[in-house]
């Protein structure tokens, strides 16, 4: 059969210009970022070049939740959240999230709150 994917498939993730995926890239943000803490995750952030736009990557680790159903449920909440905050963010950034375990048991709107806090603080908006 072929198959043609949805846009409801993709609108579900970042846009591939606001995607972090290069290893050498997470490793930099972490050595070298900027940490702002909050009670359901950390950012890293670094500055890069003005005219990039910002790269957003996650990091769950197994520490959050043992199962991946509540880890992968955690990430796309916290994927929605910052998507909706995305036309706000200024350019020339590289930024990673650490999720942390208290994300689990929180809902959307806490998340949503709590993404446009830390990237306020962040400088970021």
């Amino acid at each position: 059969k072929d198959r043609k994917r949805s846009k409801e498939t993709h609108s579900l993730m970042l846009p591939r210009q606001h995607r972090l995926t290069l290893e050498s890239e997470f490793k930099q943000v972490l050595s070298y970022g900027k940490t702002i803490s909050g009670g359901l995750f950390a950012l890293k952030i670094l500055e890069s070049t003005a005219s990039t736009p910002t790269k957003i990557g996650i990091i769950t680790s197994k520490k959050v939740a043992k199962q991946a159903v509540y880890r992968n449920r955690a990430r796309r909440r916290l994927k929605e959240a910052v998507r909706s905050h995305l036309k706000e963010l200024k350019t020339g950034f590289l930024v990673v999230i650490l999720v942390k375990r208290e994300i689990v048991d929180s809902d959307y709107k806490t998340i949503s709150r709590e993404v446009q806090t830390l990237f306020g603080k962040g400088g970021l908006l």
